[in-house]
């Protein structure tokens, strides 16, 4: 995945309150954050959402959530952990 931290400098520039980051691994840590979407390949959708969920946020995924049962397992069992409802 290809970032372009000065497109998001300029987004940044000309919209008003609002914030972004190049890395998903900062963004789940962030304090001011509270939802996740996760809207990237599906490849990255496990380890954003287990991350995302042991940093306490709430996680929105898009389809296909993960790409095997052993991957959903462990999204289950990361928010069954942080006793989120599924």
């Amino acid at each position: 995945m290809r970032h372009h931290p000065e497109v998001l400098a300029g987004f940044r520039k000309r919209s008003v309150g609002l914030y972004g980051e190049t890395s998903w691994k900062k963004l789940v840590q962030r304090d001011d954050v509270d939802l996740v979407d996760i809207c990237t390949s599906n490849a990255t959708h496990m380890p954003i959402a287990v991350a995302a969920v042991k940093n306490g946020k709430h996680v929105i995924c898009e389809k296909p959530a993960a790409l095997n049962v052993r991957e959903a397992r462990k999204m289950w069992e990361a928010a069954a952990e942080a006793a989120w409802s599924i």
